[in-house]
């Protein structure tokens, strides 16, 4: 999935008497300060993505929201990702998305 590496770890893996806790899983053992997880800074959704996007237009009518807000990188992030989200399949992101559980995107956070 656009170049992410975990051959050590199994995703989703369901815990819990009925099944309904999602976590992550080892396939072997795991070293302390081993790492298990590869992620291509390509993929990394951050500040210089967001301001990169075709969205960012929106971002700099609004610095009252998603500049001089107290939770303007939160604010920032949760419409970027909503964005996203609303592309479906055309999202670079997508593969993520559908595999994500929701209560584990920050847009969908309370």
């Amino acid at each position: 999935m656009h170049g992410v590496k975990y051959d050590s770890i199994e995703y989703p893996v369901c815990f819990g008497k009925n099944g309904d806790l999602v976590g992550i899983a080892a396939r072997r053992p795991i070293g302390p300060e081993e790492a298990y997880l590869f992620v291509p800074n390509k993929i990394i959704i951050n500040d210089e993505k967001i301001m990169a996007s075709e969205i960012a237009f929106i971002i700099n009518r609004h610095k009252d929201v998603f500049d001089e807000h107290a939770d303007a990188e939160y604010l920032r992030l949760m419409f970027f990702i909503t964005y996203e989200l609303s592309k479906e399949e055309k999202s670079m992101w997508y593969p993520y998305f559908k595999i994500t559980e929701r209560s584990d995107l920050p847009a969908f956070w309370d």
